[in-house]
């Protein structure tokens, strides 16, 4: 979830990237629906 500031950042700091920022529909419907996507991206070269 979007709100969940701590655990993005966290991601952030561990190498990881926003992807996609978007809406997606959550399991619980009291859920807020903006979502960040995270990823890394995998340097085949080194």
């Amino acid at each position: 979830m979007k709100a969940n500031v701590a655990s993005w950042k966290a991601l952030t700091n561990a190498g990881f990237d926003l992807l996609v920022e978007g809406d997606l529909e959550p399991d619980n419907p009291i859920d807020d629906p903006a979502h960040l996507i995270m990823g890394r991206t995998v340097d085949r070269m080194s």
